[in-house]
C-alpha cells in the first residue's frame, strides 16, 4: 500500500513524500511506529519475486491434487448462475505472496474480458472454480506464512525457499481464480464468496482460531451469504473502495455467528500476521496545524488532483472546511474496546471517512463555480483514500 504524506510546514508550503506501508489490517488501522515499521521489515524480507517459484508451486500443486489425504472437500453447491468478484482491484492483498511471472502472465491472459466486468459464472464453473482452488492445500500454506511473518517481524531475516513457494503456489491460485472471474487480479479474488468460503476459514485457523470441522463448514456457507463487493458497479475508487469495506464488515460480523469469544479474541490478537488481506488502497495523509490550515490543504489537493482553474478554488475551500469539519466530528474508535470489537468499530469508521470524502467531491463537482470539464473529473473522485489530521 502507498501512503502519501502531505504535511503543512510554518511557511504555508507543503512537502510530498511516498512510502510503502505493510499494514496488519484490511484498512489503516491504528498502530504504533514501532509496529508499522515491524510490519514493512517483514514484509520486504518475504515479498521476494522469483519466475522459478512458479513452476515450484505448480508441482506442488499436482502433488496435493495426487495426495487423497490431503485434498480439500468441494464446495457446498449452490442452484443458478451467480455473479462473483468484489469490485475492483483495491481490495487488499498481502505483500508476502510473489508475484511471479507466471502469475503475472495469468491475471494478463483475460484482461480484455475483465474490462467488461466480473463473469456471471454457471453452477458447473463455479464447481470448476472450486476445484481448482482445491489443489492448494490452504491450510498448511496459510499456517506456514503466518508463521514466516511472525518470525520475519521478529528478526528482519529473510525466510528460507519453501515459504517462498508456498508464498508463490497461493499467489498463483488466487491469480487464476481471477482470470476465471474476470477480476483485475489476487486481490480481487480475495472478495469473491466462492474464493472466500475455500480460502477463509484456513485463513482463520492459521491465525488462531482453530475451527473445529463443523465451524469450518459453517463459515465455508457464511461466506457465500455475505455480501459481496459487487452487487453494485462502482462507478470510481471511492465507491469501490467503500462496497470493499462494507463487504469486509459484514465478513467480520459474521464470524460471531460461529466462533467463540475466546476463538474471535484469538483471531483479533494474530491478525497483525495475517499474511494475505492485507490494505492495497492508495491512502494520502493530510495534516496540518488546525483545521483551517488543513482545509486550504485539501482545497490544494482537489485543485491539483482535478485540475481546477482560479475561479473554482473559492468553491473547493468552501466544500473543503465543510469536510474538515465534518471529518473532525467523527469520533475516535474506543480505547476500551476488546480486539475483535476494536477491528469492527475500526472498518466502521473507515467506511464513514470514505463516505463523507465522497460526498464532499460530489458537492464540489456540483459546484456551480466549476466548468464543465472541471465538473466531469471531479465527478469521477480521487484515486486515493483522505487521512486527516489536526497536529497538536
Amino acid at each position: 500500500m502507498k501512503i502519501a504524506h502531505w504535511q503543512a510546514l510554518a511557511c504555508g508550503t507543503f512537502v510530498l513524500g511516498v512510502s510503502a506501508v505493510a499494514a496488519p489490517f484490511l484498512l489503516s488501522e491504528p498502530g504504533t511506529r514501532a509496529s508499522r515499521d515491524a510490519s514493512r521489515g517483514a514484509a520486504t524480507a518475504l515479498a521476494t519475486p522469483d519466475a522459478k517459484l512458479a513452476a515450484a508451486a505448480k508441482e506442488r500443486r499436482r502433488a496435493v491434487a495426487l495426495d487423497g489425504a490431503r485434498t480439500p472437500k468441494a464446495l457446498p453447491a449452490t442452484s443458478g448462475p451467480r455473479i462473483l468478484g468484489e469490485a475492483s482491484g483495491q481490495a487488499a492483498v498481502s505483500e508476502l505472496v510473489p508475484v511471479t511471472a507466471k502469475a503475472r502472465a495469468g491475471a494478463s491472459e483475460s484482461a480484455s474480458s475483465r474490462a467488461a466486468g466480473p463473469h456471471v459464472l454457471t453452477a458447473e464453473e463455479r464447481e470448476k472454480l472450486a476445484q481448482n482452488l482445491a489443489r492448494v492445500d490452504w491450510g498448511k500454506s496459510l499456517k506456514d506464512l503466518v508463521a514466516a511473518m511472525k518470525n520475519a517481524r521478529a528478526s528482519g531475516k529473510n525466510t528460507g525457499g519453501e515459504t517462498f513457494v508456498e508464498a508463490a503456489e497461493v499467489n498463483l491460485a488466487l491469480a487464476e481464480a481471477a482470470s476465471q472471474l474476470g477480476l483485475k487480479g489476487p486481490a480481487a479474488a480475495l472478495g469473491d464468496p466462492t474464493v472466500r468460503s475455500v480460502v477463509v476459514p484456513a485463513w482463520l485457523d492459521a491465525l488462531g482460531a482453530n475451527l473445529d470441522p463443523a465451524q469450518a463448514a459453517a463459515i465455508s456457507s457464511l461466506c457465500l451469504t455475505v455480501p459481496s463487493a459487487t452487487a453494485t458497479a462502482p462507478t470510481s475508487f471511492l465507491e469501490a473502495r467503500q462496497a470493499a469495506i462494507q463487504s469486509r464488515i459484514a465478513l467480520e460480523q459474521s464470524f460471531s455467528q460461529v466462533l467463540t469469544p475466546d476463538q474471535l479474541q484469538a483471531y483479533a490478537s494474530n491478525v497483525a500476521n495475517d499474511p494475505l488481506m492485507k490494505p492495497s488502497a492508495q491512502r494520502l495523509n493530510l495534516s496540518a496545524t488546525s483545521p483551517s490550515n488543513l482545509s486550504g490543504i485539501v482545497a490544494s489537493y482537489w485543485t491539483y488532483q482535478f485540475q481546477l482553474g482560479s475561479g473554482s478554488q473559492q468553491a473547493a475551500q468552501q466544500v473543503a472546511t465543510h469536510y474538515v469539519s465534518a471529518v473532525m466530528a467523527v469520533p475516535p474508535v474506543a480505547p476500551n474496546l476488546g480486539p475483535e470489537a476494536a477491528r469492527i468499530a475500526s472498518l466502521d469508521r473507515a467506511n464513514q471517512l470514505v463516505a463523507l470524502q465522497q460526498q464532499a467531491e460530489q458537492a464540489l463537482a456540483a459546484s456551480a463555480s466549476l466548468s464543465a470539464a472541471e465538473k466531469g473529473r471531479a465527478g469521477k473522485g480521487s484515486n486515493a483514500c483522505l487521512q486527516l489530521a489536526v497536529a497538536r
